[in-house]
């Protein structure tokens, strides 16, 4: 099995999995080391809030899955799941629609409405724009497009 491969089924196992628990794949990460396979995803709830019961659940069905279907041998793999973390970068629609209502810092590749960076309230995310409450109570409409990253403001 080539690593693409891997990397698939592997998706696509830890997908299914996550969603009948009411998750969502965030990120996942396959890497080898010598004949030794490192497996890690990163999940969380749809609007945000994953607990370390909901990570343990996820990654005993995901080792369950991997070992009945013997992709790799019972010892040569490891599985970490994990939150996405509060210093995790937002890039993506869900990552946004994840922290409707929390402040966030966004940096952008060209001005919106005079600016390349804000700081401000997530109030709507779709799949092309996310709106942003500002400090100064401005509502920006940003393109998702034109967002480099996006941080939670701790």
């Amino acid at each position: 099995m080539t690593p693409q491969d891997e990397q698939r089924l592997i998706d696509e196992i830890a997908s299914l999995l996550a969603q009948a628990r009411g998750l969502e794949l965030v990120e996942l990460k396959v890497g080898r080391h010598k004949n030794d396979v490192l497996i890690q995803v990163l999940a969380d709830k749809p609007q945000g809030g994953i607990n370390l019961e909901d990570c343990s659940l996820l990654n005993r069905a995901i080792v369950e899955v991997i070992d009945k279907k013997g992709f790799f041998g019972e010892d040569n793999y490891s599985l970490e799941v994990a939150s996405p973390g509060l210093d995790r970068p937002l890039l993506t629609y869900k990552d946004f629609l994840r922290n409707l209502n929390s402040e966030i810092r966004l940096w952008l590749k060209e001005q919106v409405a005079g600016k390349k960076e804000y700081v401000g309230v997530v109030i709507s995310a779709s799949p092309d724009v996310l709106t942003l409450l500002t400090r100064e109570q401005k509502e920006i409409i940003v393109p998702l497009g034109q967002i480099i990253k996006g941080i939670l403001v701790i």
